[in-house]
């Protein structure tokens, strides 16, 4: 169960993180204010896709440290769930508002890229000079 850990944690912040805040805070008040108090400005929302991306990253790469040696597939994937969350926004939004998407999409590629160079750089307790599979060489 320990190994299955951060797996666990990561898909459950992909989950959190994919579904469309608007239609979270239609479902009560009281998160629509909070919501409209958080992400008031451009720049509050640019800060909360870094941090947010920042996080999944940080969480895929606790989940599987072989993607520290890897950036080719850990931008894959990180694009995946990026295009998933704006994917959802699409549908409850029910327009596309392309250069809002495409700028939402490069913040977070760019958090989660860098959250991957300062693990791999062994700046937020990571293995510094992990192998293709993670470990720190012996």
């Amino acid at each position: 169960m320990k190994q299955l850990t951060p797996l666990i944690v990561l898909l459950a912040l992909i989950v959190a993180f994919l579904v469309p805040y608007g239609w979270v805070a239609q479902q009560s008040p009281a998160l629509d204010l909070l919501f409209n108090q958080v992400f008031h400005s451009l720049a509050a929302h640019v800060v909360g896709h870094a941090l947010i991306f920042a996080i999944i990253g940080l969480a895929a790469l606790r989940a599987a440290p072989g993607l520290r040696g890897r950036p080719a597939i850990y931008a894959a994937l990180i694009l995946a769930v990026a295009l998933g969350q704006e994917g959802f926004q699409l549908t409850f939004k029910g327009q596309l508002y392309l250069a809002d998407t495409l700028g939402d999409i490069m913040v977070d590629l760019i958090a989660a890229a860098g959250a991957w160079a300062l693990l791999r750089a062994g700046r937020l307790g990571g293995a510094a000079g992990a192998d293709a599979e993670g470990a720190r060489p012996q």
